[in-house]
């Protein structure tokens, strides 16, 4: 996908690539012992620096007045957005916010690296927090400098701003500053009221506040979804899908990888197809493979950004949030025995097979459209880092994608006057909005019963560090990490 003409947007990329990389320095500076903590720092601006130096050229057309306008509208839908989501606290918390709470208190209350004592299973063990925990990194810093309040507030800054610069981005994508596609993302979802139609449930029986993902194991998160139940990795996974599509070359995507993996390391897993197709077929899709590939690889991917910045950063991520043999994650396929290959092909049909269809006649010559339909019929029988996580995670990057093909066939099918085509992606769309829809109007409508009811102010609850530290998803024995043995301050 090419970035069309727009205006100077060279600050767009600095604040885009500060945003990813803050995390990453502070969990260097805040983590590491001072032997690994400073040639990281070091290696990472240099990367850093090269990413600022490499980054997509500059181009002429200044944004309208008309488009300045509807920047500011973007800036206050996004603000409501978020407001609503239940990060920060403000607005109700859906059941997930708990884990979320209690890990962001506890980076705001304990000394980094976070390890301590604590019974599993009836037996006393030294854990050490592992968990992609990116996000809460600078408004933790925030918690601990001003009060634990206000790093709440500073979350829903940080996530404003992360939602900000990936819209910014659509917009520089598309070359023009729309709303209409900021709703269609909002709204953007699987038909899941159509799988709950299919799976026997009357419509009449689902409450309008009901979360209506969970009618199949084979789950394809909404957007509204991922920002109300998993912003922490939402958010990241967002932008350094839109920071991909507008880099006009390979030299710096590895490191833009693994910069972000802190944050999101299931969508990054997500997005080496399509870095991998980028890498030996060219800019997403428009130029054929070529016997000479080798030679642009080397030329365009093995860079000293992608090979040592990359590198270094990469495999402290990893070790930090490597697991030890024998968790959640096996790293096979899901077995689909007793009829689960049917429920497989009907959730991939329900949550994604009316887009493919739609955007078919437009994207039928882009190889990528065929990279991203073989990862999402992959991705949710892969049974990595806990299963039915990975599938919901690890596909964002390609929804992302599908996105943009969606919003370009709704276009493209309304300008050609091919109202078929307009009519059944509208359709599409619509019955995928009942999904955020019942988001929404749920953190509505418990915002407003908690408030009214009890005068609360603010609504955030945790589990506590306690268990958090004895879940073995969010921690590790630090006797068997290799990071906490070795690395960690």
């Amino acid at each position: 996908m090419n970035v069309k003409k727009t205006a100077d947007k060279n600050w767009y990329f600095a604040a885009a690539y500060l945003y990813l990389f803050l995390p990453f320095f502070v969990f260097a500076l805040g983590w590491l012992k001072p032997l690994y903590a400073v040639p990281a720092v070091v290696c990472t601006g240099g990367g850093f620096c090269g990413m600022l130096r490499k980054m997509p050229e500059r181009t002429g057309r200044r944004w309208s007045a008309e488009e300045r306008q509807r920047l500011c509208w973007i800036s206050l839908i996004l603000l409501f957005w978020v407001a609503v989501s239940g990060i920060g606290g403000i607005a109700f918390q859906n059941e997930d916010h708990v884990w979320r709470n209690a890990m962001f208190e506890m980076l705001v209350e304990e000394k980094w690296p976070v390890i301590r004592t604590v019974t599993v299973d009836g037996i006393a063990q030294t854990r050490g927090y592992s968990y992609y925990m990116g996000f809460w990194l600078i408004p933790a810093l925030a918690g601990k400098l001003f009060g634990l309040q206000s790093g709440y507030y500073f979350q829903i800054l940080w996530a404003y701003i992360g939602i900000l610069l990936f819209y910014y981005g659509i917009c520089i994508l598309r070359g023009k500053i729309e709303i209409w596609p900021l709703l269609v993302f909002i709204f953007f979802s699987g038909a899941d009221i159509v799988g709950w139609y299919l799976s026997g449930i009357s419509l009449s029986e689902i409450e309008p506040t009901q979360h209506l993902e969970w009618w199949t194991q084979f789950q394809f998160t909404s957007t509204t979804a991922q920002l109300f139940w998993v912003f922490n990795q939402a958010i990241p996974a967002w932008l350094v899908t839109v920071l991909l599509c507008l880099q006009r070359d390979n030299r710096c995507i590895a490191l833009l990888l693994a910069v972000s993996a802190i944050s999101c390391i299931l969508p990054v897993i997500g997005m080496v197809p399509i870095c991998l197709y980028r890498m030996f077929a060219g800019d997403y899709g428009e130029k054929r493979f070529r016997a000479s590939w080798w030679k642009r690889l080397a030329r365009d991917s093995i860079t000293v950004e992608n090979v040592l910045c990359g590198g270094v950063v990469g495999i402290l991520s990893c070790l930090f949030l490597l697991r030890a043999p024998g968790g959640e994650g096996n790293g096979v396929l899901i077995e689909l025995r007793n009829g689960g290959w049917l429920i497989w092909l009907v959730s991939l049909l329900v949550e994604v097979g009316g887009f493919f269809a739609a955007v078919y006649c437009y994207q039928k010559r882009n190889p990528l459209l065929y990279v991203l339909l073989a990862w999402l019929c992959l991705c949710p029988v892969l049974n990595v880092y806990g299963g039915d996580n990975f599938c919901m995670r690890a596909s964002i990057p390609a929804l992302i994608l599908l996105y943009l093909y969606v919003t370009d066939a709704l276009e493209r099918s309304l300008l050609g006057r091919k109202w078929l085509s307009f009519l059944f992606l509208l359709a599409v769309l619509t019955a995928g909005a009942v999904t955020p829809m019942h988001e929404i109007k749920r953190t509505i409508s418990e915002t407003e019963r908690i408030y009214t009811s009890s005068g609360q102010q603010t609504l955030s609850e945790s589990v506590g560090t306690d268990r958090v530290l004895g879940n073995v998803y969010e921690s590790v024995d630090t006797g068997e990490s290799v990071f906490y043995r070795f690395l960690a301050g």
